[in-house]
């Protein structure tokens, strides 16, 4: 997918240091506004060369990688938790949205998300299904406004602060 400004393609393992590069600076950001479910720990190096290898970590990049996100069929085991509208698959899952701080507020997640769309579509989901923070109200408002329902609260193990989630039904 692509515009005569950016393209989303899969990352590949050349684009390692950029996509460390990436999450460490979101960390930070995310950190600094008082969200810490991000840390030094995750999204960890291993966790990305992961998505890497997998296949299943893209890449929005311009004259540098600009966002990034890992889409597959992987649900935590909390996500048993979750009260799903949509009980048969397949399912796309969203995780670890990141966009670089210093391109925020310009579209790149709406962008990432709607990719996340056709890619659902292109592989006959049935449902997008992802979690946010309960305390971030940007990546809610985000989310509300690409019309995912949020769904019950839950915790993931460590985290005091709930997580919510969210799904979309894929025609």
């Amino acid at each position: 997918m692509s515009n005569s400004n950016w393209h989303i393609r899969q990352a590949r393992e050349a684009d390692m240091e950029q996509v460390v590069e990436l999450y460490k600076n979101c960390t930070i950001k995310m950190n600094q506004s008082g969200l810490f479910n991000w840390h030094s720990t995750y999204p960890d190096s291993e966790t990305l060369s992961g998505d890497i290898r997998n296949g299943t970590l893209y890449i929005l990049e311009t004259d540098r990688i600009h966002g990034a996100v890992a889409l597959n069929d992987d649900q935590p085991i909390e996500y048993a938790e979750v009260n799903w509208e949509y009980l048969s698959g397949p399912f796309l899952v969203v995780h670890r949205l990141a966009i670089s701080p210093d391109h925020q507020g310009k579209g790149y997640a709406v962008i990432m998300m709607e990719f996340a769309e056709k890619l659902a579509k292109s592989s006959a989901c049935s449902s997008i299904r992802m979690d946010v923070y309960t305390i971030n109200i940007p990546g809610r408002n985000l989310y509300k406004k690409l019309n995912y329902k949020e769904l019950n609260e839950f915790y993931f193990p460590g985290f005091e602060t709930r997580f919510i989630g969210l799904e979309k039904k894929i025609s």
